[in-house]
C-alpha cells in the first residue's frame, strides 16, 4: 500500500510488480472482493505509469467484479479508472461517460474524497473537450467538497483545475489567481508534486502572455521540484516546457535540444505518448527553421506512434503539423488531406479549439493555392 501511495515512478513499477503477483494468486478464486481491490489498485498504478491500455484492462476487470460482489465503492473507483484511461487514450467522450457513472455510483456510498475525485476528473475531461462552462462548474463543485472535507491539498488541486480552464479561455488574471492559490496550498502542505504542477500551469499562462522570463523561472522551479521527487516523467515535461520558451523566443536550436532531452527521457521510460509529443515538438521547430524534410520525417514518426497507442488528440496534432509541412513543400493536396483528418479527429473528440485550428489551416492552404 505504501508503494502505491509513493509518487516516484520506480515505486509505481515496484507496486505494479507486487500487485500483479497478488492478482495471480487471487485470480479465479473465491476471494472476489480481494481480486476486485487488487484490480482497482492496478488500474490506478498503470494509469500513473502512463500504461493506459493495461489500466483500462484492470479497470474493466475491477468493474465486473465490483458489480458481482456489490461493492459500490470499488464500482465507483473502477468507473473512474476506466474513464481516465479512455480520456488518456484520446476517447474523451467515452471518458466523460464513465466519469459520470463514477459520480452517480459514488452518490450511494457517501465517500466525499471519492466524490471530489469524480468531480475533478469531470472537470479535467470537460476542459479537454472544450466544454468550458461545465468544466468550471465541476471544478467549483470539487472545490466546495474539498473545503467541506478540509483537505488543503485537494483545495489547491481544485484551484489549479479552475486556473487551467481560465487559461484555456484566455481569462488570464483569473487563471493566475487560481494557479497562485494552488501553488500556495501545495507549499503549505509541502507536496512537491502539486507544487510542480502549479508552477507548470503558471508558467503556461505567462508564456502565453509573452512574459518569457517569468515563464522560464517557473518552469525551472518545476524542473527542480520534479528532480527532487525523482519524477522522471515530470522532469521530461518541465524540460519540454523550457523548450517551448526557447521556441517562442526564436531560439529554435536550443528548443530542439530540450525536446531531444524530453525524447530521451520518454524513450528511457518507454512512454510512447511522451515520445510522440517530443517528436512533434522537434518537427514543429524544424518546420520553423525551414527544415521541412527533417520536420516531415519526425512528424511522420509522431503520427505512427500516436496511431499505435490510439491517442486521438496526438493523432490530430500530428495530422495538423504534417499538413502545414506539406503546404510549405507545395504538396497542397496532401496538406488538405492531412488537415481534413485533423478536423475529423477534432470533431470526434469534441475539441472545439483544435477544430478551429484545423479550419484555419485549411483556409491557409486555399490562400496558397490562390
Amino acid at each position: 500500500e505504501l508503494l502505491v501511495r509513493e509518487k516516484h515512478s520506480n515505486n509505481y513499477k515496484q507496486a505494479a510488480e507486487l500487485l500483479e503477483q497478488a492478482f495471480l494468486k487471487v485470480e479465479g478464486t473465491s476471494k472476489e472482493i480481494m481480486e476486485a481491490e487488487v484490480c482497482g489498485q492496478l488500474a490506478e498504478v498503470f494509469l500513473s505509469l502512463d500504461n493506459y491500455e493495461k489500466s483500462l484492462d484492470y479497470g474493466q476487470k475491477c468493474l465486473v467484479l465490483s458489480k458481482k460482489t456489490g461493492r459500490k465503492d470499488l464500482e465507483a473507483l473502477a468507473y473512474g479508472s476506466v474513464g481516465s484511461a479512455y480520456s488518456k487514450l484520446g476517447d474523451l467522450r467515452r471518458g466523460l461517460e464513465f466519469h459520470m457513472k463514477s459520480l452517480d455510483t459514488n452518490s450511494t456510498t457517501g465517500n466525499q474524497k471519492q466524490k471530489w475525485k469524480c468531480l475533478y476528473n469531470l472537470g479535467v475531461t470537460c476542459n479537454a473537450l472544450g466544454d468550458n462552462e461545465s468544466a468550471i462548474r465541476y471544478f467549483r463543485e470539487s472545490l466546495t467538497v474539498a473545503k467541506d472535507v478540509g483537505d488543503e491539498l485537494l483545495i489547491g488541486e481544485s484551484h489549479g483545475g479552475l486556473g487551467s480552464v481560465f487559461y484555456r479561455t484566455s481569462r488570464y488574471p483569473e487563471a493566475i489567481l487560481h494557479n497562485e492559490k494552488h501553488l500556495a496550498m501545495a507549499k503549505e502542505v509541502k507536496d512537491k508534486e502539486s507544487q510542480a504542477k502549479a508552477c507548470g500551469n503558471l508558467g503556461n499562462v505567462y508564456l502565453t502572455k509573452g512574459d518569457y522570463i517569468r515563464a522560464f523561472g517557473l518552469y525551472q522551479q518545476q524542473l527542480t521540484l520534479y528532480q527532487e521527487t525523482g519524477n522522471k516523467f515530470g522532469e521530461g515535461n518541465a524540460v519540454g516546457s523550457l523548450g517551448n520558451v526557447y521556441h517562442c523566443r526564436g531560439e529554435l536550436k536550443k528548443a530542439i535540444g530540450n525536446y531531444e532531452a524530453l525524447l530521451s527521457i520518454a524513450s528511457m521510460l518507454k512512454n510512447k505518448a511522451a515520445k510522440a509529443y517530443a517528436l512533434g515538438r522537434i518537427g514543429r521547430s524544424q518546420y520553423s527553421l525551414g527544415e521541412n524534410r527533417k520536420a516531415q520525417k519526425n512528424l511522420e514518426k509522431m503520427l505512427q506512434l500516436s496511431i499505435e497507442i490510439g491517442v486521438k488528440t496526438l493523432q490530430g496534432d500530428a495530422y495538423g503539423f504534417l499538413g502545414n509541412t506539406h503546404r510549405s513543400l507545395g504538396n497542397y493536396e496532401e496538406a488538405m488531406e492531412m488537415q481534413k483528418k485533423f478536423l475529423e479527429i477534432s470533431k470526434s473528440t469534441g475539441d472545439k479549439v483544435a477544430e478551429g485550428l484545423a479550419n484555419a489551416y485549411m483556409g491557409s492552404i486555399y490562400c496558397c493555392r490562390g
